[in-house]
C-alpha cells in the first residue's frame, strides 16, 4: 500500500507543473510522511547516488515513468 501512495505523491508531484490546482501543503506533507525525501531530498534536489532531482527543474515525463516503473 506505501508503494502506492509514494507512487501517487510522486505523479501529482510531476504534474503540478502542468495542472495548477492542488494542495502543495498536502503533498509536502506526504512526501515527508512517506519518506520521499530520503532518496529525494527535502526539496526534491536528489542526489546521484539515491533519486532523480524532482524539483526546481523537473525531469521529462517519459524518464520520470521509466523511473518509478524500472528503477535503476
Amino acid at each position: 500500500m506505501q508503494v502506492k501512495t509514494i507512487i501517487a505523491a510522486l505523479l501529482f508531484a510531476a504534474s503540478a507543473s502542468v495542472h495548477a490546482a492542488g494542495d502543495a501543503k498536502r503533498g509536502e506533507n506526504l512526501f515527508m510522511a512517506d519518506g520521499c525525501y530520503q532518496c529525494h531530498g527535502t526539496v526534491g534536489q536528489g542526489s546521484r547516488g539515491t533519486g532523480p532531482r524532482l524539483a526546481p527543474n523537473t525531469i521529462p515525463y517519459e524518464a520520470f515513468a521509466a523511473q518509478v516503473r524500472k528503477p535503476s
